[in-house]
């Protein structure tokens, strides 16, 4: 099995539209809750884009909506909320982030997950 990484380089590229290398998962900590509704649509229509079957993501189940917020600015983000609605994690890491108990990491299976979230 060989792998890549790409670092927070990465975000530019996908923002600037030019997409995510081919990868099986991809690791995305702590960059969601950091950017707009619009560019967090635009992050995961690049996984779906980049054939990964998992993503591996921060996600606060707790919370109950997703404001608007400047990229740049911070909030935290449950993806299976609005305007999100995306379907429970697969796995959660539980108590991978120790300041903040009611966030966890989640993996899921990306090309189900986020290929209607992608299409918005």
């Amino acid at each position: 099995m060989r792998f890549r990484l790409v670092f927070a380089t990465g975000v530019v590229g996908v923002l600037g539209g030019l997409g995510l290398p081919a990868a099986d998962l991809v690791l995305c900590r702590d960059l969601l809750i950091h950017l707009s509704l619009r560019d967090v649509f635009q992050v995961l229509a690049a996984v779906v884009a980049s054939g990964a079957g998992w993503l591996l993501t921060s996600h606060f189940a707790a919370r109950d909506g997703n404001p608007e917020i400047e990229s740049g600015d911070f909030r935290p983000v449950n993806l299976c909320r609005e305007p999100f609605n995306l379907t429970e994690p697969q796995e959660v890491i539980a108590g991978f982030f120790r300041s903040t108990p009611a966030a966890s990491n989640t993996a899921r299976r990306a090309a189900g997950d986020y290929s209607a979230a992608a299409a918005r």
